[in-house]
């Protein structure tokens, strides 16, 4: 896990403690989150540290995770995470478009 997300996280959620298990706890809700977020993308390996808008992304799931009602980020965040899924299969097409011009010349 990447440490400077972790405490970034941790930071936007206002823990201040070092508990042990409470960070592991955060450690596996993020880890969760990335997964979803990935998947949404189609597969994609998402930089959080770079791609802000995914960040947040994370960062809303986490809370929710946190508040027992992550059922309800879907549905909260439908347009953002269509948005997401979206300008990654751009990303992923553009790849492909860029490899196939390698292979033809």
């Amino acid at each position: 896990m990447d440490d400077e997300l972790f405490i970034r996280i941790k930071r936007r959620l206002k823990i201040s403690w070092d508990d042990t298990e409470d960070g592991e706890e955060l450690k596996e809700q993020i880890a969760g989150g990335k997964r979803y977020l990935s998947d949404i993308a189609r597969g994609y390996e998402i930089d959080f540290a770079a791609d802000i808008y995914a960040y947040e992304l994370l960062y809303n799931y986490v809370r929710y995770c946190r508040a027992d009602c992550l059922e309800l980020f879907q549905k909260n965040y439908r347009q953002e995470l269509l948005k997401l899924q979206l300008s990654y299969r751009a990303k992923i097409e553009e790849e492909a478009e860029g490899n196939e011009a390698q292979i033809t010349d």
